[in-house]
């Protein structure tokens, strides 16, 4: 979090998480650099709803809710933020793998 606030550069999340890990903690430790974040499910049984992830934001916080990963990376290299980052659960950055690798 310190790296991405040192550096002044428009950034964008995308985020997802496992329901019994705490949420707002991760939510909370990088808010403050993050511009956008785009929500995307996971398709795990301890994944927490979309729904019930956007309740953790603070309502000052923009949110876009993706129908997958494949989506949030579409969308997040269809904007004008200069720096995208994937973060949560395992399970999110694994998605993006998978995703990266066609690129």
């Amino acid at each position: 979090a310190e790296t991405l606030k040192a550096e002044k550069v428009p950034t964008l999340a995308i985020f997802s998480a496992l329901k019994d890990k705490n949420i707002e903690l991760m939510i909370n430790s990088i808010e403050f650099c993050i511009d956008e974040w785009l929500i995307v499910p996971l398709t795990v049984n301890r994944a927490i709803s979309t729904q019930d992830l956007v309740e953790k934001f603070s309502l000052s916080s923009k949110i876009t809710i993706c129908k997958d990963m494949a989506s949030a990376f579409h969308q997040a290299l269809n904007t004008q933020q200069q720096r995208v980052v994937v973060f949560g659960s395992f399970h999110t950055v694994a998605d993006a793998m998978k995703i990266l690798d066609k690129y």
